[in-house]
């Protein structure tokens, strides 16, 4: 599986595969500089990680919290992305 395929709702995905997916999402998303040159699919694939890893049974508390705030500050960057893609 890509790493940029966002995994299904299905939350039989262990978290720690979970989180290295993210991670990898979030460092290609990083190594673009120029704003336009930046993916909404990547940004949207980010989202659905992050939101796939909040509601996971096995994670903790904390990492849980991380997911749930990253995920509102992902949006708004997710939205961005796919306004400057479309003008």
């Amino acid at each position: 599986m890509s790493p940029l395929t966002p995994l299904s709702s299905s939350l039989s995905t262990p978290p720690d595969a979970a989180l290295a997916t993210v991670l990898t999402l979030l460092h290609c998303y990083a190594l673009r500089d120029n704003l336009d040159s930046q993916n909404p699919r990547l940004a949207q694939a980010i989202l659905c990680q992050l939101e796939h890893l909040s509601e996971h049974p096995d994670i903790t508390d904390p990492l849980r919290r991380t997911c749930e705030q990253l995920y509102d500050v992902w949006l708004p960057l997710s939205r961005k992305s796919c306004r400057s893609r479309e003008a």
